[in-house]
């Protein structure tokens, strides 16, 4: 058989294989999981999606998918009929997602997911009272044309996975090919699932990110090897700028008041100072020539303080600056809530992303 040969055969074997593994993660997706799925699910994954049940685990996994035959939950999401499951304490259930609740989250991921080649894992379902979904991901990168790879590996669930690719391939990557001039490779600080109120405050609603649908990203990566960090890079926001200019006010009324009181001690210590000013008033002439005693003050004069109230804070109209305020505008389009430097402090080094749903709508700060 000649080279070229042999090459297609590989090619034809190589392709049907893909389909194979394909089409086996698919099918398993629309079962309702046991033990033995979410045992396998658990375990330490591959690298890419493809692989979530490992060559160790085929067997039993196989077995446990025939047994699961007879409980394929109906179409419009009844319960399934089959095998009696077995009964557990109310308590316990609180902390269980049933195998349909897995089922669907599965499905959502492979048909969100797949598409768009994420380098992703199926983590264990995570229950802990009102925190967790019944199948996170662990995301380790992003994108088609260029993969930009999550500094630490974030875990969330798969709306918000799909919802952070289209951010990145739509705005990031144009964002950064226009300011910076270099595609972006990584995301630093990438952090999602965490179970906690919002702020970290025990009186606080529970946050997004105990659901796995949110996610904080303090900056950015450029193929050319740049680091672009939100809370170096922003530049002033806008109640910086108020700040600033309040401040200015209150040193000038400050520097206005005490030039008011130097001229009252210099015309007590020299009475004929003022009469200079009446005299040249009165007759209508230049008060030029006329001898005026110098003042002598200590400490710092009333023009110096001017010259301390004289800066002027401005937005950054830095590349970097431009690029980062891009990359939030575009991800009000993308996302329900999203919050950086210019909603609080608290978010001045670090964009906060996620997918609230909110009959008021959208919440961009």
């Amino acid at each position: 058989m000649s080279e070229a040969s042999t090459d297609q055969t590989l090619g034809r074997m190589s392709f049907l294989a893909s389909l194979a593994a394909l089409a086996g993660l698919v099918s398993l997706a629309f079962l309702p999981v046991s033990e033995t799925v979410r045992h396998t699910m658990s375990a330490t994954p591959s690298a890419s999606s493809s692989k979530v049940v490992t060559k160790a685990n085929e067997r039993s996994v196989a077995s446990a998918v025939s047994r699961m035959l007879p409980s394929v939950p109906t179409a419009d999401g009844d319960a399934p009929t089959g095998e009696a499951e077995t009964s557990i304490s109310a308590e316990t259930a609180q902390d269980v997602w049933s195998d349909a609740e897995i089922a669907a989250g599965m499905r959502e991921c492979v048909k969100l997911l797949e598409p768009l080649k994420a380098d992703f894992t199926f983590e264990k379902p995570i229950k802990k009272g009102q925190c967790g979904s019944p199948a996170p991901v662990l995301v380790r990168g992003l994108g088609k044309k260029t993969r930009i790879t999550l500094r630490p590996a974030a875990m969330m669930n798969c709306r918000l996975a799909a919802s952070l690719h289209a951010w990145l391939d739509k705005t990031v990557q144009p964002a950064a090919r226009k300011h910076l001039g270099s595609p972006i490779v990584g995301i630093v600080g990438a952090s999602s699932y965490a179970c906690r109120n919002v702020y970290n405050l025990p009186d606080r609603p529970l946050s997004e990110h105990a659901t796995g649908n949110a996610i904080d990203i303090t900056g950015f990566v450029t193929k050319s090897g740049r680091t672009i960090m939100v809370v170096h890079d922003w530049g002033p926001t806008k109640r910086d700028i108020a700040e600033a200019r309040r401040k200015k006010r209150e040193e000038a009324k400050k520097a206005a008041a005490a030039k008011t009181n130097d001229k009252k001690v210099a015309e007590k210590a020299d009475p004929a100072t003022p009469s200079i000013a009446k005299a040249a008033g009165k007759s209508g002439k230049s008060a030029k020539g006329l001898v005026h005693k110098a003042r002598l003050t200590t400490g710092d004069t009333s023009d110096n303080r001017a010259m301390s109230v004289t800066a002027e804070v401005t937005a950054s109209k830095r590349k970097e600056a431009a690029f980062l305020k891009q990359l939030h505008k575009g991800a009000c389009r993308q996302f329900a809530t999203v919050l950086g430097p210019e909603a609080n402090d608290v978010h001045r080094n670090h964009f906060h992303l996620d997918l609230k749903t909110r009959r008021s709508g959208g919440y961009c700060r």
